[in-house]
């Protein structure tokens, strides 16, 4: 590793992972005062990302780049045909905030079920009264349809069910082994069986473009009346409009949304203006102990890289001759 390697993190990072970087290079964060910013990351030999956008432009113009770090596991902002032409390899952290995510996925299902942001609001208001009004759902003996059965989908579940006593259903593009599942959940065989027979959806889809759009107006009608939606997957999974118009009109109770299209989502957008939809930034993953662990995870591999081994968790292998990086 070169001593001048300069590492560029584009948002956070556990103060662990920081810590380590600066032991083997020169750690730059960005900021959004930072007037430099795209020239901080041309000239990065190494960058860790979470939602910040690394394009083909950027990728060819930073002729010392040779990994990108995902803080967590989707790679959508990451043009990884331009990072593997180039040589780049990509790293993610599978699994490190899988619980962090299914922890907030919990907390959103119980604050749609028990309206807890309608019920504060009123309280602060002085309306004591809405309590003999309000008809608040119970979860024990209700259906969650988890959509992605991966590390997330399946944490999911095993809290869901574990815990309020609710039954699984699980589909993913690939059917995922039953033997994997938490006692008692069941497979799916299509998406519309799913959604059909699940009274709350958790959407844990990478974004791809088999899933791109994968929820829209008519798969939200064969949800069961007074359903939930939960999306802590990818925004562009879910037609943003469509869930917006699902809650106004009452196709469904409501919706909680952690991941946008668009992130930061537009001021006029739907779901900032639509109430029944809980918003959260991005943040599901961002536990602490999830934080750290990512850390972790991410700076070994990043310096791993940088010292021309191979990392434990490449997205695309492909770059690597003999064991390093072809850049």
């Amino acid at each position: 590793m070169n001593e001048q390697d300069t590492i560029v993190v584009t948002e956070s990072l556990h103060e662990v992972g920081l810590a380590l970087l600066a032991e083997h290079g020169e750690v730059v964060r960005l900021t959004p005062a930072m007037g430099e910013r795209r020239a901080a990351l041309g000239s990065a030999s190494a960058i860790i990302t979470q939602v910040h956008p690394i394009d083909r432009e950027l990728i060819a113009a930073a002729g010392r780049l040779r990994v990108i770090g995902k803080h967590g596991v989707g790679v959508d902002n990451i043009d990884i045909a331009a990072a593997t032409e180039h040589g780049v390899s990509v790293v993610n952290t599978p699994g490190a905030n899988a619980r962090s995510v299914a922890e907030h996925t919990l907390a959103m299902l119980l604050s749609l079920a028990r309206r807890l942001p309608v019920l504060d609001q009123a309280v602060r208001e002085g309306d004591f009264g809405i309590r003999r009004d309000l008809r608040l759902a119970d979860l024990h003996g209700r259906t969650i349809g988890v959509l992605g059965a991966g590390h997330t989908g399946r944490m999911v579940l095993e809290l869901c069910c574990g815990a309020l006593g609710m039954r699984g259903i699980a589909y993913d593009v690939t059917p995922p082994d039953p033997s994997g599942l938490p006692a008692g959940c069941e497979v799916a065989g299509t998406l519309e069986e799913t959604l059909s027979r699940s009274d709350a959806i958790s959407i844990n889809l990478p974004l791809t473009p088999s899933t791109r759009g994968a929820i829209g107006e008519r798969e939200l009608s064969l949800l069961r009346p007074g359903a939930f939606v939960i999306n802590v997957g990818r925004g562009g999974v879910v037609d943003e409009a469509a869930l917006a118009a699902a809650v106004r009109t009452g196709v469904i109770a409501g919706a909680a949304v952690d991941v946008f299209a668009a992130e930061p989502p537009d001021v006029a957008s739907p779901l900032l203006n639509t109430p029944g939809i809980i918003l959260s930034p991005h943040a599901a993953g961002l536990g602490t102990g999830a934080g750290e662990e990512i850390a972790r995870r991410l700076a070994g591999d990043v310096l791993r890289v940088l010292r021309g081994e191979r990392p434990e968790h490449a997205v695309n292998p492909e770059v690597y001759q003999g064991g390093s990086a072809s850049r």
